[in-house]
């Protein structure tokens, strides 16, 4: 764990001897002398790192990997005081008069400061440097690790393949059948099925595979899947249920479900289920408590045929269900050999001319890894994943396999997984160690939206240049995906373009982090289990946890390292919690505990009550406030002068104070869905023209009140470097021309989103717009309104080829746009929404749309024939139709051999009979999804 401190402090030294500063001390060469010797040191201790993990460690190196994390602990202590003191001067100097009673004391304050620094800095050289001796007298043998950076080689990370994982999944197929089979056939009483087993044998899996068959999909009224784990919140579980039900159903959820107590959601989902045919998975039941609440939520006559399936570690778990309903259960067993080398061979010659077979010099040594794994799928995918980053050469591998060996000292199954998994952690590059820890900052089973993540690691300083010109943001895509690679990382949640939208750590990848991070003081995670700032670590996590632990620690931290991180997960609702938080953190401000945060995300906390004082924390670079129903914003924010990241999306704040146009450096502005009055976006847009730094700007409303050309020229025009952008427009024609033209401007557009409001109901909402095709990068767009030119759409030329995603809403064209999408040859996606289009007849043609993967046409009312000639949308899997009632032709649905769902919802009955017959001539793969209006 030394080896990450290391790399840090390396990193956070650079920035300070990239020019020398002398107002604060003159220890220019003294810092540089530290940065060498932690790069000599650098070079030993990732093996010795490995080493303290090892049983037979010897306490020499234990002492010297705990030494070294302490002096680089010091080290990074030393960076951040000089930092912030280095902080307070230039502000200082800003002021502008200071008479001499000021200056006098203050004089005398910085040298006392610049003393302590001085001093603690030869201290830190001196440790340094016995600590070298140590390092030659011993001598580590390196190991030959592919981590180094100059070797690894990075694999495209929108390949979607790197996020399906159910194309790897082997030697379940029985069990699948069995499953499935109590899920179709047999009564039609209520039924769980639970799947028991230890961790990493695919409990999780199994339930997926068999949800995702096509004769489960049909069989079934809704589809729900909740993640338990060990800290769930029974009424958060059952507000998640209720909203699945009815995105299932393809309505909308009530907006005031949040406002339901127990009684109230447990009554809501009874009345749901009522006469309904669902499936409901809990996925990583812990206790048989959970079966208390979640038992009366099933209607007493149920006998429509619905199924529950758990999976859990626990058989008294599995079988307590009993007592309301019938009950197969199903043991899960480590795979044979012979399943277990078809699964270690898809994971590590994925990607070799090979492709998921082994060469046969390496048929010896495949074996000899595979038994090491004893049939635990989740150790064969980790130890395939890190060896498919190897070069294929047998020695390589078999080095690698001699260390796994060496790692598994106990005979326990469970152990042995851990063991496998560590040596995975191990073999990471340094740069990706520090971002796989911070997954322990998020609790178990959290779906963290990936967006969210990578501007946490840039924020922490984990994610480094690559001298290519790529953006940082790029950079950390590459470090998730790799992740993600390695498996690692799972994906929980995929966008049509193949990119993760959200992602989670297995649970015994979990423990394995929750283990390396309380070795390292990586992090602190507050809960009830441990709900006091011991005070050791940069970074705290207040997870899923009450107003107890924030009045515990409300005034807790005085002598505690001064923390650069603080995230608040999962707090629970309530104005209570919102003030508290206010507390905690206005304490935190005036006690000085807080004035070197880096990271404040309090995503989800109902209300926080933000101090003035929150423009003290003038190193801020990521502020998260999603979600929180804020109402207004302290005008203290525009002393943030470090900040790139302001999350306001979901807030009701109306009006952004002034002093945000001094937030030079922020590059990601979210402000969507918040109540922005439009009077006050005029002032806005004039505040945009000092953010020159935007990368992405959501959320933004101009209406006909506000002339837009006042900031637009200077504001909008000047952000050469978005590559996201949201507009909504409630605009007349002539105003909304001279919008479109300025975002024209804006070649590095990656994403764009215009939506179109009538100013009068009488006028429409016509969207004026102009060729796209100037926008090379744009990969995704989204048009909502009437657009006045139609040739943009149905002229070649019209949209960028390098389109991915394309939604269309309320277009209104006349003309079949379908020959012209489908020579957009990048087009993995295409939504087609209400009156998109408003003729009779599409036709899709030969060779058309070749990378389209999803297709929904909804609203299409005047929509009667759909033709699908031969070799179109070679690679369409979800095709989606809603509310094309006067739809009564598909012809050449046969063609589409490799669709795997056609979703139909309030459609022609006639329709329906057609492609069920069509399906039963054809294939048997296909699942149709039949939804019936309400």
């Amino acid at each position: 764990m030394a080896e990450i401190a290391v790399n840090l402090v390396i990193r956070k030294l650079m920035p300070l001897l990239s020019k020398e500063d002398n107002q604060l001390l003159g220890v220019h060469k003294e810092v540089a002398k530290i940065k060498d010797d932690l790069e000599y040191i650098r070079a030993f201790i990732k093996d010795a790192d490995a080493m303290a993990d090892k049983e037979d460690k010897s306490s020499v190196v234990k002492l010297l990997v705990k030494q070294v994390q302490e002096v680089a602990e010091r080290i990074e202590d030393v960076i951040e005081e000089y930092k912030f003191r280095l902080a307070q001067i230039q502000h200082d100097q800003k002021s502008r008069f200071r008479g001499f009673l000021q200056i006098a004391p203050h004089h005398v304050k910085r040298l006392k400061h610049r003393h302590k620094i001085t001093s603690e800095i030869q201290n830190i050289k001196t440790l340094l440097c016995q600590i070298k001796k140590k390092i030659e007298r011993y001598k580590f043998k390196e190991q030959g690790s592919s981590s180094n950076t100059k070797d690894f080689t990075w694999h495209d990370p929108q390949l979607a393949a790197h996020f399906i994982g159910e194309a790897e999944v082997v030697g379940i197929d029985d069990s699948s059948d069995k499953v499935i089979a109590w899920l179709v056939e047999g009564t039609s009483k209520l039924t769980t099925i639970s799947v028991v087993g230890m961790g990493g044998l695919g409990k999780t899996t199994l339930a997926k595979k068999a949800l995702d068959n096509h004769r489960v999909k049909e069989h079934f009224n809704c589809l729900i899947w909740i993640t338990v784990s060990q800290s769930y919140n029974m009424e958060g579980l059952l507000k998640e249920m209720i909203k699945q039900y009815y995105k299932a159903m393809g309505l909308t959820a009530p907006k005031d479900i949040d406002t339901f107590n127990l009684i109230s959601l447990i009554t809501k989902l009874r009345q749901c289920l009522q006469n309904k045919r669902c499936v409901i998975v809990f996925d990583d039941v812990c206790n048989k408590e959970f079966w208390g609440s979640i038992m009366n939520i099933f209607p007493d006559d149920d006998d429509k045929g619905t199924r529950i399936i758990t999976t859990t570690r626990d058989y008294v778990v599995a079988s307590f269900c009993k007592e309301f309903s019938i009950v197969h259960i199903h043991e899960m067993q480590p795979l044979p050999p012979e399943k277990g080398m078809e699964l270690f061979c898809k994971k590590a010659f994925k990607y070799s001319i090979f492709e998921g077979r082994f060469p046969p010099e390496f048929k010896q040594l495949c074996f000899e890894i595979v038994a090491t794994c004893q049939g635990f799928p989740l150790a064969i995918v980790a130890i395939g994943g890190l060896l498919s980053t190897k070069e294929m050469v047998v020695s390589e591998w078999k080095n690698c396999h001699d260390n796994l060996s060496f790692e598994l000292q106990s005979n326990s199954h469970f152990a042995t997984i851990k063991k496998i998994l560590s040596f995975g952690y191990h073999d990471l590059p340094y740069y990706l160690k520090s971002c796989f820890l911070y997954f322990g900052m998020y609790p178990e089973n959290y779906s963290i939206r990936c967006s969210r993540l990578i501007k946490q690691w840039i924020a922490e300083g984990f994610v480094e240049e690559d001298g290519k010109g790529k953006t940082l943001e790029e950079v950390a895509n590459e470090y998730l995906s790799e992740l993600i690679r390695r498996s690692l990382v799972e994906v929980s949640t995929i966008s049509v373009d193949g990119k993760a939208k959200h992602c989670y750590v297995h649970d015994l990848l979990r423990e394995l982090i929750l283990s390396k991070i309380a070795e390292s003081n990586f992090c602190q995670v507050l809960g009830k289990e441990d709900s006091r700032f011991h005070g050791k670590s940069r970074r705290l996590s207040i997870n899923k946890c009450g107003d107890d632990v924030l009045k515990t620690n409300e005034k807790s931290q005085k002598g505690y390292r001064y923390p650069l991180s603080i995230l608040f997960i999962d707090i629970q609702k309530g104005n209570q919690t919102g003030l508290l938080v206010g507390k905690f953190l206005r304490h935190g401000i005036a006690s000085g505990q807080l004035l070197r945060l880096q990271i404040l995300d309090l995503e989800g906390v109902y209300k926080p009550q933000l101090p003035d004082t929150i423009g003290d924390l003038i190193h801020l670079i990521y502020l998260g406030l999603r979600w929180t129903l804020l109402e207004t914003i302290p005008s203290s924010i525009g002393n943030l002068l470090n900040l790139q990241s302001l999350d306001l999306k979901h807030t009701n704040i109306e009006n952004l104070p002034s002093s945000i146009q001094r937030l030079q450096r922020l590059k990601h502005l979210y402000i969507t869905e918040s109540r922005i009055q439009p009077q006050l976006v005029g002032s806005f847009l004039k505040y945009l023209q000092s953010l020159k730094n935007l990368q992405t700007l959501k959320g933004v409303f101009l209406d006909s009140y506000t002339d837009p050309s006042m900031g637009l020229n200077e504001g909008l025009g000047g952000l050469i470097n978005l590559r996201e952008l949201e507009l909504e427009l409630q605009l007349i024609p002539s105003q909304q021309g001279y919008v479109v033209k300025h975002v024209m401007k804006l070649k590095h557009l990656q994403s764009l989103k215009l939506t179109s409001y009538p100013v009068e109901e009488e006028l429409g909402k016509p969207l004026m717009l102009k060729p796209l095709s100037g926008l090379e990068n744009l990969y995704r767009l989204d048009l909502s309104g009437l657009i006045d030119n139609p040739s943009i759409i149905i002229n070649t030329n019209g949209l960028p080829q390098n389109l991915t995603r394309l939604t269309l809403f309320d277009s209104e064209l006349i003309n079949d746009p379908m020959p012209v999408l489908e020579k957009l040859h990048n087009l993995r996606s295409l939504y087609l929404n209400h009156r998109s289009y408003t003729g009779s007849s599409m036709v899709c043609s030969k060779g058309g749309f070749p990378k389209l993967r999803v297709l929904k046409m909804s609203f299409l009312f005047n929509l009667e024939e759909l033709i699908v000639e031969e070799q179109t949308m070679q690679k369409l899997v979800e095709w989606e139709i809603v509310k094309c009632r006067c739809l009564k032709v598909l012809n050449g649905l046969e063609n589409l051999k490799t669709l795997q769902q056609l979703k139909l919802t309030d459609v022609l009955q006639e329709f329906i009979a057609t492609i069920e017959e069509t399906k039963g001539k054809t294939w048997d793969n296909l699942a149709i999804i039949i939804r019936r209006p309400w």
